[in-house]
């Protein structure tokens, strides 16, 4: 089931930058909840911290070295 809460202009420009970083599709909510695992879309991840310590978290916790 979607989330019914609609991103403000600021969480969809982090998300959008998140994602873009990333390589994959990332939510970014300003309360500091991160939706941010490729496999599961409705896992929400609280972060904390600046945006791009957040991004960084998540990049290192989903993406596997090749």
């Amino acid at each position: 089931m979607s989330r019914a809460h609609k991103l403000t202009s600021t969480e969809q420009l982090l998300s959008e930058e998140a994602s873009k970083r990333l390589g994959f599709k990332v939510t970014v909510y300003e309360e500091d909840r991160w939706i941010c695992d490729p496999a599961d879309e409705n896992k929400v991840m609280g972060f904390g911290g600046t945006a791009a310590e957040a991004i960084e978290k998540c990049y290192h916790e989903n993406v596997r070295p090749s």
